[in-house]
């Protein structure tokens, strides 16, 4: 059988046209830790970088692709491509090219999503390209929603339909596909083919997932799952990480993929999947795919915060409209969607549908949680799923600030690294919880206790262990009612 593996080399533009460099990071963030003075930094709008990847490759790694990532090339019923003309042109025949989302959630962390790849399909030219969306990005958290939040929480808010939504909203482009993948599956995958082998240049740290963050050392290493992501993450959002990690690594899985997964083991991990596309058949319906190419969108990466109450920030990336724009034109190769024609009946029965909607969801959004800022139900969530009495008569709350000592009362403390919050009821039986928010919905949980017992000076290491091994978690919504008795009980110290 003929070796169908990838046989040429990533071929991309030079490392410095897109390399995001220390000092354009250290400036751009800079400006996130400073909103009072200005909380939006604005790039210069720059040229879309562009990266290409020649394949030629074997029948299991193409069938996997074309389940998860273009589904068009299946049989004719079973997706739907967009119809398109070329823009500032009426008079050229029409094209077609289809739409793919691949989505990566952890159910782990209460649904969150971690990573975002929309691409497009180009029939005629078997090209493929794409992008990677940071989980950051601002967005509607809910279709037609005022209030914006981050693509991260779009899953939890809404399920698909509202990930598609607000992905689609954001690009201006309709999404024919869509496969939401668990990391719990991208590990079983990873596993199949006995983990990613994969060399890194240098040392480096990057957030994590189910972890608060994962340290690499430089040189070879072997990923599994969340690993593999969390490198994906950081080259999509900015960091030092070269952006062409995204597409290396999608190489090494598609090699590594060939001869080490079988078809039923495949169909067990699609079962998984929620997708609206289907794996019958797929085998017998392969095309040959001459190009993937990655649009970059590092040079329109814009940081944002913005106050969340008193003591927590949102942070956010925005992409500002003209540069999306760009990136649609990239996607489609200068070609523009084709809008169905809607007649006046039809846009006045549209409108009334979406009156007696929103009202019909106004009345549903009424919360008693409303009346409540956004630190109080934070506060009440935290108890509720980590206090270890929630039969308490006060809820008390400490905000801590940074550089204070973990144990004021050693000399060998270590310090916090940043502002915490300690939560605690009157008695200490009642125990606490020593965090602080991410903002996101997520806090770090600091080992401390709220008296300490035992032998000093414990010394810096003892320490510095309990801050380098602090524990991310995600924050349950819990019941409302449940919510507001805590609330109530809340004395501010």
């Amino acid at each position: 059988m003929e070796d169908k593996r990838l046989r040429e080399k990533l071929h991309s533009k030079t490392a410095e046209e897109l390399k995001f460099t220390k000092a354009d990071r250290a400036e751009v963030f800079e400006k996130i830790h400073q909103p009072e003075e200005n909380p939006i930094h604005k790039k210069p709008f720059m040229p879309i970088s562009k990266t290409f990847v020649p394949i030629a490759v074997s029948l299991l790694m193409v069938g996997l692709c074309i389940v998860l990532f273009f589904p068009s090339l299946l049989s004719s019923d079973s997706a739907k491509e967009t119809v398109v003309s070329v823009a500032g042109d009426p008079g050229v025949e029409e094209q077609a090219f289809s739409t793919t989302l691949i989505t990566v959630k952890s159910e782990d962390m209460d649904n969150r999503i971690y990573l975002n790849l929309l691409l497009t399909y180009h029939k005629e030219e078997q090209k493929l390209k794409f992008i990677s969306l940071p989980h950051d990005t601002r967005v509607p958290i809910k279709p037609g929603s005022i209030d914006p939040d981050k693509l991260l929480l779009t899953y939890q808010r809404g399920g698909a339909e509202n990930v598609v939504s607000a992905v689609s909203e954001l690009v201006g482009l309709p999404i024919d596909r869509y496969a939401i993948i668990d990391l719990e599956t991208v590990s079983q995958l990873i596993e199949l083919v006995g983990g990613v082998e994969y060399v890194l240049p240098e040392d480096i740290r990057v957030r994590g997932i189910t972890a608060q963050a994962i340290e690499f050392e430089g040189g070879k290493q072997k990923l599994d799952g969340e690993e593999l992501v969390a490198l994906m993450m950081a080259a999509t959002e900015g960091s030092d990480l070269a952006e062409k990690t995204v597409l290396d690594l999608l190489e090494i899985v598609m090699n590594q993929t060939e001869d080490q997964v079988t078809q039923v083991q495949f169909n067990d991990l699609f079962a998984q999947m929620e997708t609206n596309a289907s794996p019958e058949s797929f085998l017998e319906k392969l095309k040959k795919i001459d190009s993937v190419e990655m649009v970059s969108l590092k040079e329109g990466i814009t940081p944002h915060a913005e106050a969340m109450g008193d003591t927590q920030m949102l942070y956010t990336i925005l992409f500002e409209e003209e540069f999306m724009e760009a990136i649609l034109k990239e996607l489609t190769d200068g070609e523009r969607v084709q809008e169905e024609e809607i007649t006046q009946e039809d846009e006045d029965t549209e409108i009334e549908e979406t009156v007696e909607t929103e009202n019909e969801d106004a009345e549903k959004s009424v919360s008693v949680l409303s009346a409540y800022s956004n630190e109080q139900i934070e506060y009440a969530r935290v108890w509720l799923q980590l206090g270890t009495n929630q039969e308490i008569d006060g809820l008390y709350v400490t905000k801590i600030p940074a550089g204070t000592p973990l144990n004021p009362d050693d000399e060998t403390s270590a310090v916090y690294p940043e502002d915490v919050i300690q939560l605690a009821g009157s008695r200490l039986v009642d125990g606490s919880v020593t965090y602080s928010g991410n903002g996101d919905g997520t806090i770090n949980m600091y080992n401390v206790p709220l008296r300490w017992d035992g032998e000093y000076p414990a010394g810096e290491a003892f320490y510095q262990g309990l801050i380098d091994n602090t524990e991310l978690l995600a924050v349950d919504v819990g019941a409302d009612e449940d919510v507001v008795r805590l609330i109530e009980l809340l004395k501010m110290q």
